[in-house]
């Protein structure tokens, strides 16, 4: 049988290489061992997305005998660095020189760090940010950016502070903004009252006029009745109709299914979203619509209510 695939043309012999390592990464690189030409054939596939845990990790990365195959073929495109070391950011530097056409990125680095001017860059839309932001961009990159993804993970609301600071940079392309948001408080603090004043009073304010949709996923579902009319307002999108609250409690854990009242679609935006690389990235379900498009139509019906109303 393989004595017959190789009387095949060499095109024809590299798309159904490709084709069988399509369906996963461990299948992929399965077809790579075959031979020289099928390790070229399927590298692309194989970095497309890379999880990259840390620097160790990042350098066998780049001293792979397939992954020096791809340098300057610009494979990688989507990236996710959970954590680089302060002496290790010397090989950060060069694996993002082979990354020239990287779409998406995510990266928690040890101390200040900063992206080199010289990184080439140009197709980059979308970053994942945290509220420790420890490295900075080029503003030339910055100014590229389509989706900002930002997550506040520890603390309370102080953490919105990075976030702004990066919204009045000049982000002229920025239509999507999704906030992650672990939100926690003293014993007998209000805690959604004062995280939505923060928002209506810190965050509104220095959107974008590009942005076209503002998802934000706080951990839990508030109780409506205790909220003021204001934020009963900002919830329902009369304040700035692009923002919409899908919280993470609103749906089970196991099954994925609306577990708020059923009013609550109203103000929530029910979404189950996967959690792997390249969907966290991309802000969308495995095997649905994407959570932005699900988003903007629920913006749009939303709104449109509103207006009869």
């Amino acid at each position: 049988m393989f004595h017959q695939f190789l009387k095949l043309p060499p095109e024809l012999q590299e798309f159904v290489v490709q084709w069988a390592g399509e369906e996963d990464e461990e299948t992929a690189l399965s077809v790579s061992l075959v031979s020289p030409s099928f390790r070229v054939w399927i590298s692309p596939r194989l970095f497309r997305i890379l999880n990259i845990e840390d620097g160790t990790k990042l350098k066998r990365l780049l001293d792979s005998t397939a992954f020096r195959h791809l340098r300057g073929c610009g494979a990688v495109r989507v990236v996710a660095i959970a954590w680089i070391e302060e002496s290790e950011k010397p090989l950060l530097e060069d694996f993002l020189s082979l990354t020239r056409n990287l779409t998406a990125f995510l990266l928690r680095v040890d101390g200040d760090f900063r992206i080199p001017d010289s990184t080439p860059l140009p197709k980059l839309h979308t970053l994942f940010t945290f509220q420790d932001l420890s490295f900075s961009m080029p503003t030339n990159i910055v100014q590229q950016l389509t989706h900002l993804i930002h997550a506040i993970d520890t603390g309370g609301p102080s953490g919105l502070d990075e976030l702004i600071r990066w919204l009045t940079m000049p982000l002229k392309t920025l239509t999507h903004l999704f906030l992650f948001l672990e939100f926690r408080t003293q014993e007998g603090e209000d805690g959604w009252q004062s995280m939505f004043q923060l928002i209506n009073y810190r965050l509104l304010p220095v959107l974008p006029t590009t942005l076209r949709v503002f998802v934000v996923q706080p951990e839990s579902v508030p109780d409506l009745e205790e909220l003021d009319p204001e934020t009963q307002d900002l919830l329902a999108g009369r304040v700035d109709g692009r923002i919409v609250f899908a919280p993470i409690s609103a749906l089970d854990e196991d099954t994925g299914d609306v577990i708020v009242p059923a009013s609550l679609p109203e103000v929530f935006l029910c979404h189950q979203s996967e959690t792997t690389l390249g969907e966290t990235l991309h802000i969308r379900g495995k095997n649905t619509e994407g959570i932005w498009t699900v988003a903007e139509d629920f913006v749009k019906q939303r709104n449109e209510k509103n207006i009869a109303k």
